[in-house]
């Protein structure tokens, strides 16, 4: 749903109304999708039905224990298919509170290490608005500060895909040092340094900001087959250091990597086509998550519609719906193609298939 100008909870009424009692989540966003067109000031819905059981869990406190949120939201979405075999998760949670990666592997904790999850941080709809907090939903109630989920079981076909178009441009580094979402030294170097010497550019002369976004990406070196990118938004010459989208631990292996828009708009095709096939048949629905910085840089190309339309025409024209987010969660293979692993990022177009058995 948009943000502003709209009585959230007299709308999710006439939803909860018209829905006649199934279970109903979602939040406000960045901007909608629907098919191959971004909706600004639109409300967009999609109705899954068929051979297919659906349960929504919520979790609180993020900021006190964003694992142990995350956990609740799977483990009462599980609890209410009542013993069905859970197949997907879809997730939504407020990206300014709490640590996004912890509220993943909460929800891991409940469904499984290879259990496949997809979703994002909700949005105010205004690009680096800080507050208010964004709105999540739940059956009728609209929420601040929580995570929702819909728990999928049912006999149906299922694939996920990640796309981001990140080409690495620089070796890995170990995260030697790092405070909250500030990077403070790679292999025992100050973060800034090591930045500076790998791109070739001086900071001081350029500064990091939103336009220089997807040309200094940082992503997490991969785990079995692909990778989430994660945003950097800034630096500290004081520090020497690196911002970082969220909060990154140290010991991680990183690179960093550069993105342009033409490599953003054939990946998403060639990734939305591969799990197409992995899924073995025409798709009935797709559910997707896009990064509202992809949506800007696109944006300021005229090319928002035209990734959409490529993930649209791979899924051949099957009906579409999801969101420009906050964050993405992204379902990546497992290690030997064992299930899916679900990932935290940014920068990133993460979807779901669906298909009959």
């Amino acid at each position: 749903s948009p943000y502003r100008g709209v009585d959230h909870a007299r709308r999710l009424r006439g939803l909860a109304d018209a829905w006649r009692g199934g279970p109903l989540v979602g939040g406000t966003t960045y901007g909608a999708i629907f098919g191959p067109h971004l909706e600004e000031e639109s409300a967009v819905l999609m109705a899954l039905g068929g051979d297919m059981k659906a349960a929504s869990g919520l979790g609180t406190g993020l900021a006190r224990d964003s694992r142990g949120a995350g956990r609740e939201a799977a483990a009462r979405a599980l609890e209410g298919l009542g013993g069905a075999a859970p197949r997907l998760l879809v997730l939504f949670h407020e990206p300014q509170m709490g640590e996004g990666a912890a509220i993943v592997a909460g929800a891991r904790e409940a469904l499984g290490e290879d259990f496949p999850i997809v979703g994002g941080g909700t949005g105010t709809g205004v690009i680096l608005e800080q507050s208010p907090l964004s709105k999540q939903f739940i059956g009728r109630k609209v929420l601040a500060g929580s995570c929702v989920g819909l728990l999928l079981a049912g006999d149906f076909k299922l694939a996920c895909g990640v796309s981001h178009g990140a080409v690495p441009i620089s070796k890995a580094y170990t995260l030697t040092k790092s405070s909250g979402n500030v990077l403070l030294e790679f292999d025992g170097r100050p973060a800034l340094e090591v930045f500076e010497e790998a791109l070739g550019i001086d900071y001081a002369a350029h500064g990091l900001s939103l336009s220089a976004f997807y040309v200094a990406c940082a992503s997490l070196e991969p785990e079995g087959e692909g990778f989430m990118v994660l945003g950097l938004w800034g630096a500290s010459r004081e520090k020497k250091a690196l911002l970082c989208g969220t909060n990154i631990p140290q010991g991680g292996r990183f690179r960093f990597v550069k993105m342009e828009p033409e490599t953003i708009l054939a990946e998403t095709g060639l990734a939305a086509a591969e799990a197409a096939r992995t899924l073995g048949r025409t798709p009935k629905a797709a559910i997707c998550f896009d990064c509202y910085g992809r949506k800007l840089q696109l944006g300021s190309h005229g090319l928002v519609d035209r990734e959409l339309d490529a993930l649209h025409k791979a899924i051949g024209g099957a009906p579409l719906a999801g969101m420009y987010s906050g964050s993405e969660i992204g379902a990546l293979p497992g290690p030997a193609g064992r299930g899916y692993r679900a990932r935290y990022g940014h920068a990133s177009t993460c979807f779901a298939l669906l298909g009959d058995s």
